[in-house]
């Protein structure tokens, strides 16, 4: 956990100097880096790091946390703006990301936390830390309440989670085999997956 210090800063402050960690560790040749190289990269000093991390893991798992809040933020945001359309919230949330230039970070940092042993299992530790704070249990009840009850009204709770960890894999899966580069064909096979699981909780939710 991060010390008092940066819990005391600003939302925004916090948000900026875990967004340019993200990015720094993105960028493989900061893996080398000293701390206070990376500290310059967040945009703050040596001393600043020293007040507001324990230690570079300290700060691997703060900018972890950051991304699961931010992704899951940003999935509610598509899922209102469709009126609670499971599919079409995955699709908008998936064109987001190549679009703002998340899906390039995201999938440099998820091939730093899969194929490299140590960030793998700061992962995991860090994946069961924050499933403790009940925050992927609120963030599911959330979606299950947004979602539209013409499409959804007799969904249990239950198949949404299980639609949302496998469109979850598949759009981990594309992190770590698509790139931006790709061609429409990949991108819309990936997308052809997720409307499947989509299509599929519709179909369920009409049974």
């Amino acid at each position: 956990m991060p010390t008092e210090n940066f819990i005391r800063l600003k939302l925004y402050k916090r948000n900026a100097i875990l967004k340019a960690a993200c990015i720094a560790i993105a960028d493989s040749s900061c893996h080398h880096l000293q701390t206070s190289k990376i500290a310059a990269r967040m945009h703050i000093s040596k001393s600043d790091f020293d007040l507001y991390f324990h230690d570079r893991r300290d700060l691997l798992c703060c900018m972890l946390y950051y991304l699961f809040d931010s992704v899951q933020a940003d999935f509610l945001l598509c899922l209102q703006a469709e009126d609670g359309d499971f599919q079409k919230a995955c699709i908008r949330n998936i064109c987001e990301m190549k679009k703002t230039g998340n899906w390039g970070l995201y999938a440099s940092i998820c091939e730093r936390f899969i194929y490299e042993t140590y960030y793998r299992k700061l992962a995991v530790y860090a994946a069961e830390r924050y499933y403790e704070t009940g925050k992927i249990t609120e963030f599911m009840e959330t979606c299950y309440e947004m979602l539209d009850p013409g499409r959804y009204g007799a969904l249990e709770q239950k198949k949404l989670e299980t639609g949302m960890e496998l469109v979850l894999e598949i759009v981990l899966y594309g992190l770590v085999t698509c790139d931006t580069n790709n061609t429409d064909e990949e991108w819309e096979a990936l997308l052809c997956r997720v409307r499947e699981i989509g299509q599929g909780l519709e179909r369920i939710s009409s049974v």
